[in-house]
C-alpha cells in the first residue's frame, strides 16, 4: 500500500467493490431517489430503485436547436406564401382564401388534441403506445370525415339561419376546402403522439411541411396554370395531404398491427372527451383572434377581409417576441419557488411590453411604405387597420407569459380562458357596432378593445392567484435568470 495517498486508497477500494458500469450511449436516464421522500428510500435487502426511461431527457439541447432551426425555415415559407397570395390573388382572393381555410383551422384546434390526450393514457409504458396510436388514428379519420361533411355543407346550413353575420363561402370552395380536414386532423393527432415520444425532429418536419408543399403547389396551380383562388385552396389541401402521408408512413410501426383491432367504445369516448376538453381552449383562443374577420367578411365581403387579413398578419408577427420570452421562462416558472416564479413572470411580462412597444413603433413608421411595397399597392388600405391593431398587440402580448404561470405552474387552465372569453365578448359586441360604418378600421378598433379587456382579465387572475402584486426586484439570494 506504499505510495497510495488516502484519496487514492479510497478510489482503489471503491473500484474493487463497485463494478464499473458499461459505457453505453443508449444508457437509460435515471432519476435518483429523493432522500426526503420516504417512498423512494430503498430498505436494506430490498430491490434497487426502479430506473425510469424519460424520452428525450438526454437530448434537450439538440431538440431545442432542431426546433428553432426548422421554425426559422418555416416562418419565411409561410410569410412568403402570404406575399404570393396577396400579389396574385389580390384582396378579394386573399380574403376568400383566409375565410375558407379558417374553418379547417377551427376544427383541427377543437379535435386535434387526440394524440396529446393519448400520451396521457400511454404514460411511461411503451407497450401501450401501439394500441393507443392506432385508436387515435382511427378516431381522427372518423371525426375528420364527419367534420369534412359538415364543412362541405356549411353554405347550405348557413342559408337556413336568418342572419347577416355568418361568413359567405361559395359551395364549390367549401367542398374543396373540406378535403383538407381529415388529413389535417390526422397530422395534428399523430404530432401529439410524436411529441410525447420525444421524436422532435420528425415532429418539427411535420410542422413545416404543409407550408412548403403549399408554396410549391401555389407556384404551379396559381402562378403557372392560373387557377386563382381554387388553385390556392387546392395547394392548401395538397400540403395537408402530403404531410398526412408522411406522418402515416413514418409512424407505420406504431399503428400498423393494431389498426383493425377492436377497441371498446367507452375508451374511444373517453379519449374524445379528453381531447375536446383540451382543444376547447385552443379553439376559443383562435376564434378570439379571428372573430372580427368573420364578421367583417359577412358584412363587407372578401375584399375587405383580404385588406384586414394582411394587417393582422403583420401585427401578429410581433408576438414572436412574447412567444420567445414565454418559452424561455417555462422551465424556471415551473421549478422555482412560488415567490420567485411570480416575480419572474411579472418581470418577463414587463420586458415583453417594452420590447413589443419598441417593435410596434418601428412597424408603425415603416408600414405606410413597407405594406404597399411588399404586398402591392392594392393593400395600401391595410395600413390604417394595422396602426389601430398595434396597441392591442402590445397589451395582449404578455398574456401568453401570464398563461404559462396560470396553466402550468398553478394548474388552472380554466382560469387562463378568462382573457380570451372576455376579449371575444367585447370584440363581437363592438364589431357589430363599428364594422357597418367603418369597415376594416372598425374591426381593428373592436379587436384592440377586446385585447385590452382580455389582458386586464388575465392580469387580474394572475394577481388573485399570487395574492398580491409581486415585486419586480430581484431577491438577493440566487435565482434563475429567466430572461
Amino acid at each position: 500500500m506504499r505510495g497510495l495517498y488516502p484519496r487514492k486508497l479510497a478510489v482503489a477500494i471503491r473500484s474493487a467493490l463497485v463494478p464499473d458500469r458499461p459505457r453505453n450511449s443508449e444508457q437509460e436516464f435515471a432519476l435518483p431517489p429523493d432522500p426526503l421522500d420516504e417512498r423512494d428510500v430503498t430498505p436494506p435487502g430490498a430491490s434497487p430503485h426502479q430506473v425510469h426511461h424519460v424520452p428525450g431527457a438526454k437530448d434537450v439541447s439538440r431538440n431545442t436547436f432542431e426546433v428553432l432551426a426548422l421554425r426559422g425555415l418555416g416562418t419565411p415559407l409561410a410569410f412568403g406564401l402570404v406575399i404570393l397570395q396577396s400579389r396574385f390573388l389580390e384582396p378579394t382572393g386573399r380574403g376568400g382564401y383566409i375565410i375558407a381555410v379558417l374553418g379547417v383551422s377551427l376544427i383541427t384546434r377543437l379535435l386535434g388534441d387526440l394524440g396529446t390526450a393519448a400520451t396521457n393514457q400511454i404514460g411511461t409504458d411503451p407497450e401501450r403506445s401501439a394500441p393507443w396510436t392506432a385508436t387515435v388514428l382511427r378516431t381522427a379519420i372518423g371525426l375528420g370525415v364527419l367534420a369534412a361533411l359538415l364543412l362541405g355543407s356549411s353554405p347550405h346550413l348557413a342559408a337556413l339561419v336568418p342572419s347577416d353575420w355568418l361568413p359567405d363561402v361559395p359551395q364549390r370552395i367549401a367542398i374543396l376546402t373540406a378535403l383538407a380536414v381529415t388529413p389535417a386532423l390526422v397530422t395534428r393527432s399523430l404530432s401529439g403522439i410524436l411529441l410525447g415520444a420525444a421524436r422532435v425532429r420528425l415532429w418539427s418536419v411535420i410542422q413545416v411541411l404543409p407550408s412548403g408543399v403549399s408554396l410549391v403547389g401555389f407556384l404551379v396551380l396559381v402562378i403557372l396554370l392560373d387557377h386563382g383562388i381554387e388553385g390556392a385552396i387546392a395547394a392548401y389541401v395538397l400540403g395537408h395531404a402530403v404531410t398526412a402521408v408522411v406522418a402515416l408512413v413514418t409512424t407505420y410501426r406504431l399503428w400498423a398491427g393494431w389498426f383493425l383491432r377492436h377497441v371498446p367504445w367507452h375508451e374511444v369516448l373517453r379519449l374524445v372527451r379528453l381531447a375536446t376538453a383540451m382543444g376547447l381552449g385552443s379553439f376559443l383562443v383562435l376564434l378570439n383572434y379571428r372573430v372580427e374577420l368573420i364578421l367583417l367578411q359577412s358584412q363587407e365581403g372578401d375584399d375587405a377581409a383580404g385588406i384586414y387579413a394582411n394587417a393582422m398578419t403583420v401585427a401578429e408577427s410581433l408576438w414572436i417576441i412574447s412567444t420567445a420570452i414565454s418559452t424561455a421562462v417555462w422551465a424556471p416558472v415551473l421549478h422555482e419557488s412560488e415567490e420567485r416564479a411570480a416575480r419572474l413572470v411579472t418581470r418577463s411580462a414587463g420586458k415583453s411590453l417594452l420590447l413589443l412597444t419598441g417593435a410596434a413603433a418601428v412597424v408603425a413608421l415603416v408600414a405606410p411604405i413597407g405594406v404597399p411595397l411588399v404586398f402591392s399597392d392594392l393593400f395600401e388600405a391595410s395600413v390604417t387597420p394595422l396602426l389601430y391593431l398595434l396597441p392591442g398587440i402590445i397589451v395582449y402580448g404578455p398574456v401568453q407569459i401570464l398563461t404559462t404561470y396560470i396553466s402550468v405552474r398553478r394548474g388552472r387552465p380554466g382560469y387562463a380562458l378568462v382573457g380570451p372569453i372576455l376579449s371575444l365578448g367585447v370584440t363581437v359586441a363592438l364589431a357589430a357596432l363599428l364594422i357597418p360604418e367603418h369597415g376594416a378600421t372598425g374591426a381593428a378598433i373592436a379587436c384592440t378593445a377586446g385585447y385590452v379587456v382580455g389582458a386586464a382579465g388575465v392580469w387580474t387572475v394572475f394577481a388573485i392567484l399570487v395574492g398580491r402584486w409581486p415585486s419586480v426586484r430581484r431577491p438577493r439570494a440566487s435565482m434563475s435568470r429567466g430572461v
